[in-house]
């Protein structure tokens, strides 16, 4: 006998609880959600708060399986359950089968999008948030989810329509301009994309990540006050993001403030952990530069020192030229007296 794979989710206390239950013929039974069975054996997965692990079972053991009917809300809650513990193949099979029993929900086809992206089947992705607008045109949400799609393909030009559509449906929102200005930048447009930075500023002041965004475009656009300072105020905003600090550390490796940069890149570090290789590598080439600079500025310093003394010894030739010069106007003027005196002139 085939038996539905079938559950219900009802949320209490954060916990998840499944109406499966598997009956042995010892008389006790266990609840939790049947996910694979076959001739010999059923598989049920079980949740104790927030452990999660899976009771194996002879079929000679069990007396009967109690099943509840499937629903979208439960195949979609059991599914983000597997994408939160990184089973994305697990997570995409439930929200397929979701999809099964509301084809023309926008949310459906969205959450089984999202589990594409993270599994990194962009294309797949892009079809089914595709479907999502299509169904729901006007859901910012969606547009901006198909938009980072594009960016991850590197299809800037259709990340900007599709940001600027989300931008339109909600002009006052800081998120849909930010997104705008960081496609158009990667898009090469960067003054266009500054100028929707700017717009998402102007709505939140104190919006951190569009400081990040826009002191990378005055970067790109070899504006390296404006980039230091903006980078600067995004640190002072978020003290504790290790991001902003390694942001700062870029800009200040790029504009050769090496000593600085290496501030920057040990308080990255410090505050988070997991960008210490990236860090690495960066201090590396800081401190590469720095000597590099150094050495340069040793050059420099010695090639001064040999164009002084060139000058020097040019002086001096000219010095001794002029008096070698002072001394033959001498001898020619004593000689023109000479032969100016009676007595010294010859006779014809």
């Amino acid at each position: 006998m085939r038996l539905l794979l079938a559950f219900s989710v009802l949320f209490f206390s954060a916990q998840l609880c499944f109406s499966d239950t598997v009956h042995l013929r010892d008389g006790t039974k266990h609840e939790g959600k049947v996910i694979s069975q076959d001739e010999k054996t059923v598989k049920l997965e079980v949740t104790s708060g927030k452990s999660t692990g899976v009771l194996s079972f002879k079929k000679e053991e069990i007396e009967s399986i109690t099943v509840e009917p499937e629903d979208v809300a439960g195949l979609t809650s059991r599914a983000f359950i597997y994408i939160a513990k990184e089973q994305f193949e697990e997570a995409i099979s439930l929200l397929r089968r979701a999809i099964t029993l509301q084809q023309d929900s926008a949310d459906c086809h969205a959450n089984l999008g999202f589990a594409y992206l993270l599994s990194n089947r962009l294309t797949e992705a892009k079809s089914e948030y595709e479907k999502a607008c299509a169904i729901s045109p006007t859901t910012g949400r969606y547009l901006a989810s198909l938009g980072y799609v594009m960016e991850q393909m590197g299809n800037f030009e259709d990340a900007v329509v599709y940001y600027t559509e989300y931008a339109r449906l909600e002009p006052d929102s800081v998120r849909p301009h930010r997104l705008l200005g960081g496609a158009l930048q990667k898009n090469g447009q960067p003054i266009k994309g500054l100028i929707e930075v700017k717009k998402a500023l102007e709505l939140d002041p104190k919006d951190v990540q569009s400081y990040l965004l826009i002191s990378r475009i005055y970067r790109s656009l070899d504006l390296t006050d404006e980039a230091l300072e903006s980078a600067r105020k995004a640190c002072e905003l978020a003290p504790n993001l290790g991001e902003a600090f390694l942001n700062l550390a870029e800009i200040e490796l790029g504009v050769g403030e090496y000593s600085r940069a290496l501030v920057s890149l040990d308080k990255a570090q410090e505050l988070n952990p997991n960008l210490k290789e990236r860090a690495t590598e960066l201090a590396a080439r800081a401190a590469q530069m720095e000597g590099e600079a150094a050495s340069k500025e040793e050059i420099q310093k010695q090639l001064a020192r040999e164009v002084k003394r060139a000058e020097e010894e040019v002086k001096e030739a000219q010095k001794i030229m002029e008096e070698a010069l002072k001394r033959l106007e001498e001898s020619k003027s004593k000689l023109s007296e000479s032969l100016s005196q009676p007595g010294n002139k010859q006779e014809k």
